[in-house]
């Protein structure tokens, strides 16, 4: 009995994610294979932060909050001072796991544009 019980939590859990990703607009981004692994959970997110900031000007701004969750790490990445009348920067939402070798791997990364002037439309675009 307990089988079905955790498969249908499991389930319950994924589709909760996907409307809340859906919701608030975060769009799912594919991983590349080539950088998803690293000897540091920072590396992984490296693709992510190259090229920002374009040029001092704009109040470029990088945060990075990361929080443990049981085996994974919880991963909040905000880049801001886009050179951009309409897009301000972007948040990355991901995770990112260890495995037993010590190496670490992002199994998951989402964005999501910060518009100037209101929020992202369906596709994720900003007015």
């Amino acid at each position: 009995m307990r089988r079905p019980l955790l498969t249908a939590l499991a389930l319950c859990a994924a589709t909760a994610a996907t409307a809340a990703t859906a919701q608030d607009r975060f769009r799912d981004l594919p991983l590349d294979p080539a950088t998803a692994t690293a000897d540091s959970a920072i590396a992984t997110l490296l693709p992510y932060m190259t090229g920002h900031p374009e040029t001092p000007e704009g109040r470029p701004g990088l945060s990075l909050v990361m929080s443990g969750n049981g085996g994974t790490l919880d991963v909040t990445l905000k880049l801001t001072g886009y050179l951009d009348d309409a897009v301000m920067g972007a948040v990355y939402r991901g995770q990112i796991a260890q495995d037993p070798d010590g190496r670490w791997t992002l199994t998951r990364i989402a964005t999501r544009p910060i518009c100037a002037r209101g929020a992202p439309n369906a596709d994720g675009l900003c007015p």
